[in-house]
């Protein structure tokens, strides 16, 4: 998942280091939290802060301050956690979960069964098509696939995301991950007689 820590300042260097001080202090609360279900990477936002303007009458704007912001990756193999994860972050200053990726921890296997379905496939279509048109299929002469191919989720999610929503009901922040499917394209080449 991705996290954003925004920091407020009357000075840009000010506000940077005021975002690295609450970057850190939300990874250190996450690690002390889930400490090994859990890799946590703070990466810096940009150098260049923005500047917070305020509205003033007619378009005069008078500066109040710059934002500095920096990101948290965090990567975890306890699904069932996301959600207290995200809330944790949360408590511990982070102003945003951006957003939250599910993948496959080894996805071999499924890439594996799905070319290997897709090559199936291909002999079930290259045989109806041979015997339609009266041929036989002698053998094949080259095999190739399209790229490689990642586990993407279901349900009409973007792939490999999750939905979160933030609810006073609830005591965690919801995750629903969704199904992920593997797809495979190969194209094969058969000598017919």
């Amino acid at each position: 998942m991705d996290l954003q820590v925004r920091a407020s300042a009357l000075t840009a260097a000010e506000a940077s280091k005021l975002g690295a001080e609450k970057a850190r202090k939300v990874a250190d609360t996450i690690m002390r939290k889930f400490g090994g279900k859990t890799t946590v990477k703070i990466t810096p936002g940009p150098l260049n802060a923005e500047n917070e303007q305020q509205q003033m009458g007619n378009a005069f704007q008078e500066l109040i301050g710059y934002q500095a912001s920096n990101s948290i990756s965090v990567e975890t193999g306890a699904i069932d956690q996301v959600g207290s994860l995200i809330d944790t972050a949360i408590g511990a200053g982070a102003n945003r979960a951006n957003f939250v990726n599910f993948n496959l921890r080894d996805d071999s296997r499924v890439r594996s069964e799905a070319f290997a379905n897709a090559c199936k496939d291909a002999q079930l279509k290259a045989n109806s098509a041979a015997e339609a048109l009266g041929l036989k299929l002698k053998r094949v002469v080259k095999i190739t696939s399209v790229g490689d191919f990642y586990p993407q989720q279901q349900q009409g999610y973007a792939p490999g995301m999750a939905s979160f929503s933030a609810s006073v009901m609830t005591p965690t922040t919801p995750i629903k991950p969704g199904e992920m499917t593997v797809q495979a394209t190969v194209t094969v080449i058969y000598e017919i007689e």
